[in-house]
């Protein structure tokens, strides 16, 4: 089990991941931009340099890390600017996301990764063009094995949205992926209509679904939330009640689902939340209510229900 490790609003990164050791988390998530990386062709200049930070930071923490390196971002392309016009198996693209696939992988030489992403939520910006799966896989197959050769016994993958479980077009061509991706990566936010939040999700159900769809496969869910905003019919019981079924259900799973990252640990400040409403092109007061209520502690700090009950639901199962 992982946690995002969000920050909150004292800047005090460092008793974030005290709260991470606090709660017996051994994991924590880091996501790169290929664009913010790759500051001119071929040269690798990112500001700050938060590939250096974790190297040195999360092995002092005694935490591994899930790395999600990002061409596609959910609904973002983040590619260098010279690269967009190009499709994603075109060969200087290739050529370009190994070199700076290698350089990230040396700035990182000293941190234990357990998952390795090549992507984010990557069905969201293919949909349903079966063309553009084909590039992306292509792309794929020519950039996983240097990360597999370079990282022996970490997952490597791509990951997805649950949303892939019920488009046919979209999960025949992941399935075709997952040939070469040693996991199934998924992220799962349940909510109803317009991020109405007033049920519980189906948890056990929606593992058995998404476990079922890539039988051949383990399932890592690399992003797993649920929001406690009460204008969406949520409450940090409720969110709280939603931690329990997620271990409680990945109890009955644990030799197929070798790992989940909850999302996240603290919520989002109000500025973080407008600039993702701007980057993802979603406007509404309820999705920024759903987002902004993602996390198990408030911004300013203080547990939520939902911290307490996933300290102790971890405690009870003997983790770190």
């Amino acid at each position: 089990m992982g946690i995002s490790p969000t920050d909150r609003a004292d800047d005090d990164f460092p008793a974030v991941l005290g709260n991470l050791q606090q709660a017996h988390i051994a994991n924590a998530t880091i996501s790169l931009a290929w664009d913010d990386i790759e500051t001119a062709p071929g040269v690798f200049n990112p500001d700050p340099n938060f590939t250096g930070i974790a190297n040195q930071v999360y092995p002092m923490a005694g935490l591994s890390l899930t790395v999600v390196l990002v061409g596609i971002d959910t609904t973002a392309d983040r590619r260098p600017s010279d690269l967009k016009s190009r499709q994603w198996d075109d060969p200087v693209i290739i050529a370009r996301f190994r070199a700076m696939q290698r350089w990230v992988i040396s700035q990182l030489r000293d941190v234990r990764i357990t998952a390795w992403s090549i992507g984010n939520e990557v069905d969201a910006l293919l949909g349903n063009d079966n063309a553009a799966w084909r590039a992306w896989r292509r792309f794929f197959e020519s950039v996983a094995p240097d990360a597999r050769a370079a990282l022996p016994g970490v997952a490597i993958g791509s990951k997805a949205t649950t949303n892939i479980l019920t488009n046919p077009v979209a999960l025949a061509a992941y399935r075709e992926l997952l040939n070469d991706a040693d996991a199934s990566m998924l992220t799962y936010y349940p909510s109803g209509a317009d991020y109405n939040s007033a049920q519980l999700p189906p948890v056990a159900q929606d593992f058995d679904r998404a476990l079922s769809a890539y039988p051949d496969k383990p399932l890592r869910l690399l992003e797993c939330g649920f929001c406690s905003a009460s204008v969406l019919g949520s409450s940090e019981t409720k969110q709280a009640d939603f931690v329990s079924a997620v271990f409680q259900a990945w109890d009955a799973n644990i030799g197929n689902m070798p790992q989940i990252d909850y999302f996240a640990a603290h919520d989002f400040s109000p500025a973080a939340v407008q600039f993702f409403i701007n980057y993802y092109g979603v406007s509404g007061r309820n999705f920024a209510s759903w987002l902004g209520s993602l996390g198990l502690r408030n911004w300013n700090g203080t547990p939520k229900a939902s911290w307490q009950r996933f300290v102790t639901e971890s405690s009870a199962r003997g983790f770190r």
